[in-house]
């Protein structure tokens, strides 16, 4: 899908958008209509799917391992964006919402649950 006005790198268009887009808005109303049907729906388009609110693109893992190599402090730093920023209030600091040092230390103490 084509995003008008918009100039995508070639990593960009690899990642394939998830269905059901409206216009101008994106993925949102199908988000809110029904969050993890749809949600959980989005693995049969690729590990990496891309998801858009208004003009923010946002890039959900749904591959098991991937998501583990995401969430699992590594060799690889993944910086985890507005979205997480955004929702950090309601999610708290944690190994989900943190990146770099922060997350590594909390995947350290957490590592227990994740194994």
């Amino acid at each position: 899908m084509s995003h008008p006005g918009v100039a995508l790198s070639k990593r960009e268009r690899t990642v394939p958008d998830a269905p059901g887009a409206w216009p101008l808005l994106g993925h949102i109303v199908p988000i809110l209509r029904n969050p993890l049907g749809y949600l959980s729906s989005l693995g049969e388009y690729g590990d990496v799917v891309r998801l858009r609110f208004g003009k923010l693109a946002v890039y959900v893992v749904t591959d098991p391992d991937a998501t583990r190599d995401v969430l699992v402090p590594g060799d690889l730093e993944y910086k985890r964006g507005i979205c997480f920023e955004k929702l950090e209030p309601g999610l708290g600091k944690g190994i989900a919402t943190a990146s770099g040092d922060e997350h590594k230390r909390g995947g350290r103490r957490d590592r227990h649950v994740l194994a």
